[in-house]
């Protein structure tokens, strides 16, 4: 399953922890690559607790939200048209730092906190352009003449 959402809520995410448990001749060590190394790879640790995750969460948040600025985005009771459900802002960081991560393992990319908010904003900004296409089509349904 590749939805990260999914895996997290069900505790299925491939750690090193599990895979070291069940293939120890190809995953040698159940440390996390990213960190400390005594740093084990669980999932509370690869997506909150790290250093270098915890700088990306701090940063997106003040990237998307400078000076709370645009945190009524959040609220479902905000007059903007441009209201997100906050699992989307959630999502959009969990998806990039699952998706930098894998960047790092397997393609040997760097793994820099800029980076992934960079993408963090990327997925975020997609949502949020999809989410006012959704309402804007929707308006265009109700409205009292036809566009030709």
């Amino acid at each position: 399953v590749k939805n990260i959402w999914f895996q997290l809520l069900h505790n299925r995410i491939n750690t090193r922890v599990v895979t070291h448990r069940y293939v120890p001749h190809i995953v040698q060590s159940p440390l996390y690559p990213l960190c400390t190394p005594e740093s084990l790879q669980i999932p509370e640790h690869m997506f909150i607790f790290c250093q270098r995750v915890w700088q990306i969460w701090k940063k997106s948040f003040m990237y998307i939200f400078p000076r709370q600025t645009r945190l009524h985005l959040l609220s479902p009771h905000s007059s903007s048209s441009y209201y997100l459900p906050p699992a989307f802002f959630f999502g959009s960081i969990l998806e990039a730092i699952w998706l930098h991560y894998w960047r790092f393992i397997f393609g040997n990319v760097p793994f820099v906190p800029d980076h992934v908010v960079n993408t963090v904003n990327k997925i975020y900004s997609q949502y949020l352009n999809r989410a006012n296409l959704d309402d804007f089509e929707l308006r265009l349904t109700y409205l009292p003449f036809s566009i030709v």
